[in-house]
């Protein structure tokens, strides 16, 4: 039986669809291969660079609710010293997934699940007397769902010491400037691993998430594989950067994903009266029903989508 399976995202007006598949494995790969090659022009990418300006400043932005930094940049330098890292030493940036929460959930690919990624992690790497490691606990902890990771690190490092620095949830240090110091980034799942590509950053994926093998990271298939990768991309000359037309392809899929994989809604789950209010069913469901609203009701009753159609031009930012 064909089945259509949807979620409410991040932006307002939105929402995510799948045909026949879980909506929360966030399957863009028809998509990306329509749109992948495809360069972004000017106007695409300075509306990349607006969004993640804002990101950055922990402000709002458009039609995106939420805002995971509490505190503004400061800069990778302050960063450091905030933390007492040593500027001699690599930093390795471990940034976690919310442990249960659906975009964690289900994604092993050579351990069980996030939290034993986790723990089995710090403790190769706190072996590693040349390495310092910080880890950015998931902002949306706060919000109570799952197993600490803070505990997590703890129970597998009792004595961690000052090379391993954890970041708890509620800390306003900003991630973006994490980004900026860091030698190299190790991810679940987390929507980090591909802006630590957009800034040059190499980034190990280690469970299955949306922009795995998509050309801007490395994916490894197996722990030893996972460990291999690790040991080579520490050996390298601190400064390094990924090649530039890696940082072009990360940035061309964030661009694909954040702005033409959701598609048009003019309801969100929450803050449905006030959309509701905003925009009565009466003045939607028309005969001349919008043309973006049109595609998503098509896709929704299991109809191919056309990824190009809806590449919306740059007079309908506004």
């Amino acid at each position: 039986m064909p089945v259509v399976t949807y979620e409410f995202g991040e932006q307002r007006g939105r929402l995510w669809l799948a045909r026949g598949a879980q909506v929360m494995r966030q399957d863009t790969a028809e998509m990306w291969a329509e749109r992948g090659q495809i360069p972004l022009t000017a106007p695409e990418q300075e509306r990349l660079e607006n969004m993640y300006r804002a990101r950055r400043g922990g402000q709002s932005w458009s039609n995106f609710a939420r805002q995971w930094q509490s505190g503004m940049g400061r800069g990778a330098a302050v960063a450091r010293e905030a933390l007492g890292l040593d500027s001699s030493l690599p930093t390795v940036l471990i940034c976690t997934n919310v442990v249960g929460d659906s975009l964690a959930l289900d994604r092993q690919i050579f351990t069980q699940g996030m939290s034993d990624w986790l723990a089995r992690t710090v403790r190769h790497l706190a072996s590693h007397s040349n390495l310092q490691v910080v880890v950015r606990v998931h902002p949306g902890e706060l919000l109570g769902a799952g197993q600490p990771s803070v505990d997590i690190v703890r129970r597998s490092l009792p004595d961690f010491g000052h090379r391993v620095t954890v970041i708890p949830p509620d800390s306003d240090v900003n991630t973006y400037d994490l980004i900026g110091l860091a030698h190299l980034g190790l991810v679940y799942s987390s929507t980090v691993g591909m802006e630590l590509a957009m800034g040059g950053v190499p980034v190990i994926v280690c469970g299955q998430t949306h922009y795995r093998e998509k050309g801007f990271t490395d994916d490894p298939r197996s722990w030893d594989a996972f460990v291999r990768i690790l040991e080579q991309r520490l050996g390298e000359p601190a400064g390094r950067r990924l090649p530039p037309e890696q940082v072009d392809l990360a940035r061309r899929y964030a661009f694909r994903f954040f702005f033409e994989y959701p598609f048009e809604y003019p309801w969100h789950l929450i803050g449905f009266w006030d959309d509701m209010a905003t925009r009565p069913m009466e003045s939607v469901l028309r005969p001349d029903l919008a043309e973006p609203y049109r595609r998503t009701l098509r896709a929704l009753t299991g109809h191919p989508v056309e990824w190009a159609a809806r590449a919306e031009p740059a007079e309908a930012w506004a």
